[in-house]
């Protein structure tokens, strides 16, 4: 699997940034997921299943990130050591902003999760009310990409 000049699909040869892309609509459609679940904390829905799916979700959305970004990292590292067109560099600029776009979202997702996780664990719980999950502090969450993990966005500027 190159990953500068593409990846295999089933034995069909698949253009880098067209796996870039599924990946990030892979992680918005896990995003939209855990914001729903996020909602569903403090409600009835709020079971130790539902605890499961929402630790899940967020563990499935952090393993395409990293995913995603080492593909994009890859992708920038073969633009450095081939002649890439212009109309290359643009697309590959938003794959960029679309991928750190998609991130930010997450990230105010799980702060959200977080402040609804924390406000319900901690209030007083009558018995008739459900258990609610809590963030355990093992989950690391993803941080923005580091300005030398932007090199589409900082080249798209100049």
């Amino acid at each position: 699997m190159t990953i500068g000049r593409g990846w295999m699909y089933f034995g069909i040869p698949v253009p880098a940034h067209k796996g870039i892309e599924a990946d990030t609509g892979q992680i918005n459609t896990a995003v939209s997921s855990f914001h729903r679940l996020m909602d569903a904390i403090a409600t009835a829905k709020d079971t130790p299943d539902h605890c499961q799916k929402l630790h899940n979700t967020r563990q499935r959305i952090m393993q395409l990130v990293k995913k995603t970004s080492s593909k994009l990292k890859a992708l920038s590292e073969s633009n450095h050591h081939h002649i890439v067109n212009l109309g290359k560099r643009i697309e590959d600029a938003k794959l960029a902003r679309d991928f750190q776009s998609t991130l930010q979202e997450f990230q105010k997702v799980q702060q959200m999760a977080s402040k609804h996780e924390s406000t319900y664990s901690h209030a007083a719980t009558p018995p008739s009310l459900p258990i609610t999950c809590s963030s355990g502090s093992d989950d690391s969450w993803p941080s923005p990409l580091p300005q030398e993990k932007q090199p589409f966005l900082t080249t798209q500027r100049k």
